[in-house]
């Protein structure tokens, strides 16, 4: 029988307030030992029985990822920056 082999790790950076009910994640993570910086929009997801939707502190287990982001490699954010610096 095959070994489980954990090809995924993940390390939160930082929370950004979006939105009452929305946050942006960056996150770093490795896959198949490639490493990618993820940008990425996640929303809150109380529990039912929660008694108060907006609840100062948020764990970060009520939140859920959205399709809405981007993962790329570090060479390739490095790029992505240069070309934005480009036009401000």
């Amino acid at each position: 029988m095959a070994e489980h082999v954990d090809l995924v790790t993940e390390k939160t950076i930082t929370r950004i307030g979006h939105s009452s009910s929305q946050e942006i994640w960056i996150t770093e993570r490795s896959y198949k030992g490639i490493d990618y910086i993820d940008v990425r929009k996640f929303y809150f997801d109380p529990p039912k029985d929660s008694s108060s939707q907006e609840d100062a502190k948020r764990p970060q287990e009520f939140f859920k990822p959205t399709k809405k982001g981007i993962s790329l490699t570090p060479e390739q954010w490095k790029e992505v920056f240069e070309t934005i610096k480009g036009l401000v």
